[in-house]
């Protein structure tokens, strides 16, 4: 099996507690994913979430891929306050957050990994679903610009 990872960072004018507090709201990587695909494609559809927003929080999405209709669920695994954050989708991607103090501000980064795929399997979804980098980098310049504009 094999997982396919990639990652990115982004310097964000502003506390890392702010920064901490907008990335574990659920609604910031639907904007954040409306950045890459449009909000026609991920639609957040229910959330139930732990107190904190911590451990155990849970969100459903209504996921468009040409004709076909998903609804994978995501499931928060780790979370340390104003460090970091794991969220596993039910369709195998898991989304790290990681912040640390830089400068006057943070440094946030953002790694998706497709993991236990057979590696055809794993390169097709990475060549067909996504683009990695390029994507993930419009996903952070979503999160920096609502941050630093206070949203």
């Amino acid at each position: 099996m094999t997982t396919i990872t990639h990652a990115r960072g982004v310097h964000v004018d502003a506390p890392v507690e702010r920064v901490f507090d907008h990335v574990k709201d659920p609604r910031s990587f639907a904007a954040a994913m409306a950045a890459v695909e449009g909000e026609s494609h991920h639609r957040l559809a229910t959330t139930t979430m732990a107190p904190d927003d911590g451990v155990g929080s849970t969100w459903e999405w209504e996921v468009r891929f040409m004709l076909l209709r998903f609804h994978p669920r995501t499931t928060r695994e780790e979370y340390v306050p104003n460090e970091r954050i794991v969220d596993h989708t039910s369709s195998g991607l898991t989304w790290t957050y990681g912040l640390e103090p830089e400068g006057t501000g943070t440094k946030l980064t953002l790694s998706g990994a497709l993991a236990d795929r057979p590696r055809a399997l794993a390169q097709a979804a990475d060549a067909v679903v996504w683009n990695g980098d390029e994507d993930l980098d419009k996903m952070l310049a979503a999160f920096k610009q609502a941050i630093e504009a206070g949203a």
